[in-house]
């Protein structure tokens, strides 16, 4: 892309963008080439915030979320307990995403997305050992940070 003077411009910086729509949908490549080319999981979530920040119903910012916290689960944490509230904070974020489309094709994959991490969310006993009540709430470890809602299997 060239900018008026004509030298050329980087593609994800939309600081020049007067169009929201634009800006949301460069931010959200941008986040998408940071998840899935670089696997910067941190980066890739701060750029999805981003377009959230312009457009707090997008759908497509609280999947994206949901999948960079799915697949970064894995290495949230040195347990299995610190792993699940990651699942957890990926549920909460596919969760927001139905709550925030009317397409139903994405409400069904959205869904299908929801149900495969009911089976990875904590186990009873490891929250019973650690004093954590269902309804209670904990901050996932890792650098997602967030608050969840415990919720057992």
């Amino acid at each position: 892309m060239k900018s008026a003077t004509g030298l050329k411009k980087n593609v994800f910086d939309n600081s020049n963008f007067v169009d929201s729509d634009d800006q949301v949908e460069i931010t959200l490549q941008k986040a998408r080439s940071l998840f899935v080319n670089d696997k910067n999981y941190q980066g890739a979530r701060d750029e999805a915030l981003k377009a959230l920040a312009i457009n707090s119903n997008l759908s497509e910012g609280y999947e994206l979320i949901g999948d960079i916290y799915e697949v970064a689960s894995s290495s949230c944490g040195q347990d299995d307990w610190s792993q699940s509230l990651a699942i957890l904070a990926a549920y909460d974020k596919y969760s927001k995403a139905i709550s925030t489309t009317s397409n139903a094709a994405a409400t069904d994959q959205l869904s299908n997305k929801i149900g495969s991490l009911r089976e990875r969310f904590p186990e009873k006993d490891a929250g019973f050992m650690r004093g954590a009540k269902p309804g209670g709430s904990e901050q996932v470890p890792c650098w997602i940070g967030e608050t969840v809602t415990i919720r057992y299997k």
